[in-house]
């Protein structure tokens, strides 16, 4: 949603391939595909939904060095996008260009920000292997593009063949031999900022910046929490969801600017996508990252503490928000010293605003007490959104908590009470304006003008889908709270979903569905939220290379330019992050949402280094006997220990715990499926049995 898309009321993608036409009879607006991959008794999984519709057509991916100021592209053909140079091998007389019949591409070792790309045709196999490497490999120095192609001969005869290196005209060329059932490569450099400079170099300099940049990226890949799941999908792609919003962070001078995408495409700054993503980081375990973003994020700050960056006044509460949980995350009383001005600021700015709209106001206005203000950047007027006014005041409720930590008494009591008066009035306002269309109660995100819900014919369809989902978000109305079912309601019956994801177009747009997964987490849908985990991973990115997008559409592949998408990696990360492990409230919960299939006999799901609000936590699962049993090894959180802990054990074929021990002593705290483990302060390791 980070910029602009035309917007033409029309239905969802709610239909299979063959007949992109057809409704179900079974409910108009439904999800009904969705419906279908929850209707059997065996969790969703990547095979049952991505085989409703095709693949990403026009996967991309950008390369480089961390937080450095450019990347490269490799484009769906395997070419390389270089600041607008098209660079590409040309093979044979007269020369084709690699790639041009389509490739296929993946990670390097499964995750590193390393992409092969294969092409096969006349007897030949030829893969090509590209990465960005740049001195010291850090963003100060001159990013290259290094780039070699193996060819390989499947026949028996010897053959030559002429190769070109294009940038666009030929800069390198070489004479082939390649024998029977042999191969060759060939290795090239080429600067970023001129590509018709590349040179030739030898396989010793090539494998030696190979082996330096994918040990690099390893090491910082394993720096934060880790994360082992036995689904070799998943466990290559969040991994490669760090690497690519690292490259989407650009480091000019002492800033760091978090880009919405690369290559070219989003190349700006999105206040509350930033934000959203130095949470993540945070819950990732980089917190020095995390800190030096969000620093960076506040030299947007206007003087009287206005932070509205590209998209809106949600850019406010969502750096707030951001700020108060890097520091309750990592308890960094010196880095919130530093902030604390500007963020006193920032809630003085939203306190002041609240006062002269109130001023203005009629008392009986189902707006009484919102800020009217541009809400988004696809939106141009200015309007009352529960989206901007959610994360105002979540922001300020989070921001005064943090500056209570440090001894920041009479700010953080003063903004305490304004958020809570604030959401009171969120509340007042929401109840004030549910409206009914056609029988059907619904809650406008614009409460005054009710545009998102007039555009699409009082559904629950596009940005309606989109933003409400935002509003969600900020978790100030709870999963079974009468208004979240509002939202949620309207969005699984009206339009509003496909296949568990929020219905863009005739398309989706994954990431906005986080706040709509976040509320089924609440309710205990779990098997929803296992949905979107997997049509994120079939639609909402490409399949092999785990690059996100901010949109696809469903009947034919086509997607948006926008990838890899700094925002779809963030939403993406927090999902599966608290899928594994999450805070409600005092407790803790581990394993809420593992599917099912993840716990099969021999298998194990890992979570270490984990931080929480609790503090760091680490736990592991292993699956033993075909199931019959489990173990699992425990180190709580100690630094502020939660009330209970809870662990979910979704057995593979639904069998109900029969018994625990905890350290060797006996338990009868657990349910069907759930361990509850109080007063925990030290290492457990916990045996299952099951019926």
């Amino acid at each position: 949603m980070s910029g602009e898309t035309s917007l033409e009321p029309t239905s969802p993608a709610q239909e299979p391939l063959a007949e992109p036409g057809r409704k179900q009879s079974t409910g108009e607006g439904r999800d009904w595909l969705g419906e279908q991959e929850l209707a059997g008794t065996d969790d969703p999984s990547f095979a049952s939904v991505s085989r409703h519709f095709p693949a990403m057509k026009h996967p991309r991916e950008a390369l480089g060095a961390k937080e450095g100021p450019q990347e490269f592209v490799v484009l769906p053909d395997g070419s390389l996008d270089l600041g607008g140079v098209k660079a590409s091998f040309a093979i044979g007389t007269p020369p084709v260009s690699f790639g041009q019949g389509g490739c296929a591409k993946r990670l390097y070792q499964g995750c590193l920000p390393i992409v092969v790309a294969a092409d096969a045709g006349n007897g030949l196999r030829c893969e090509e292997t590209a990465f960005g490497w740049s001195p010291g490999l850090g963003p100060d120095t001159p990013l290259f593009a290094l780039v070699r192609l193996t060819i390989s001969n499947s026949v028996e005869e010897s053959r030559t063949l002429g190769v070109q290196f294009v940038a666009p005209a030929p800069v390198c060329s070489w004479e082939v031999a390649v024998a029977g059932h042999g191969s060759r490569s060939v290795f090239v450099s080429v600067p970023f900022t001129k590509p018709s400079s590349a040179t030739k170099i030898e396989v010793k300099e090539f494998e030696g910046r190979l082996a330096e940049t994918a040990d690099w990226w390893k090491k910082l890949l394993s720096g934060g929490i880790r994360i082992h799941v036995p689904e070799e999908r998943v466990d290559q792609a969040w991994r490669a969801w760090l690497a690519y919003n690292f490259i989407n962070v650009h480091k000019r001078g002492e800033v760091y600017e978090a880009h919405d995408g690369g290559g070219g495409v989003y190349e700006e700054v999105f206040g509350y996508s930033a934000a959203r993503y130095c949470y993540a980081l945070d819950l990732m375990g980089f917190p020095q990252e995390a800190g030096r973003y969000l620093n960076s994020l506040l030299t947007f700050v206007k003087p009287d503490g206005l932070l509205v960056v590209n998209y809106g006044l949600p850019d406010t509460g969502a750096a707030l928000w951001a700020m108060g949980q890097h520091f309750q995350l990592t308890h960094d009383a010196e880095w919130l010293k530093g902030a604390a001005p500007t963020m006193i600021r920032m809630c003085d700015w939203i306190i002041a605003a609240r006062k002269s709209a109130l001023a203005g106001q009629t008392p009986d206005a189902p707006w009484r007490g919102l800020i009217k203000y541009r809400p988004y950047c696809d939106e141009h007027e200015p309007a009352y959104s529960f989206h901007t006014d959610t994360y105002l005041a979540m922001g300020m409720s989070g921001a005064a908590a943090a500056l209570r930590g440090i001894g920041l008494a009479e700010p953080a009591e003063r903004i305490a009470r304004e958020a809570a008066a604030y959401r009171q009035e969120i509340l007042r306002s929401m109840d004030r304006s549910v409206l009914e269309h056609e029988g059907v109660r619904m809650l406008p995100v614009f409460p005054e003008t009710h545009a998102l819900l007039k555009r699409v014919h009082y559904t629950g369809a596009d940005y309606y889908s989109l933003v409400a989902s935002m509003v969600l978000e900020t978790d100030l109305i709870p999963g079974n709270d009468p208004r979240a079912r509002l939202i949620t309601d309207l969005l699984e019956t009206k339009n509003g979903l496909c296949l568990g994801a929020c219905a863009f177009q005739d398309g989706i747009d994954h990431a906005y569905s986080y706040g709509y997964w976040m509320n089924c987490l609440q309710r205990d849908e779990v098997r929803r939220v296992i949905l979107g985990l997997y049509t994120s991973l079939a639609y909402g990115m490409s399949r092999d290379t785990y690059a996100g997008v901010e949109v696809t559409r469903l009947r034919t592949g086509k997607n948006e330019p926008t990838l890899p998408h700094l925002y779809s990696g963030t939403q993406q990360l927090l999902l599966l992050r608290n899928m594994l492990i999450r805070e409600d409230g005092e407790q803790l919960r581990l394993g809420q949402a593992i599917p099912r299939p993840w716990l099969e006999g021999g298998k194990e799901v890992r979570v270490e280094n984990a931080p929480t609000l609790f503090g760091p936590a680490s736990y592991s699962i292993r699956s033993l006997d075909g199931a019959r049993r489990m173990t699992i090894e425990l180190e709580p959180p100690v630094q502020r220990p939660p009330e209970r802990i809870l662990v979910r054990l979704r057995h593979p074929e639904g069998r109900p715990i029969s018994e625990v021990t905890i350290n060797g002593a006996r338990s009868q705290d657990f349910t069907q499926d759930t361990l509850m483990l109080a007063h925990l302060r030290h290492h457990a390791t916990i045996g299952v049995k099951f019926d």
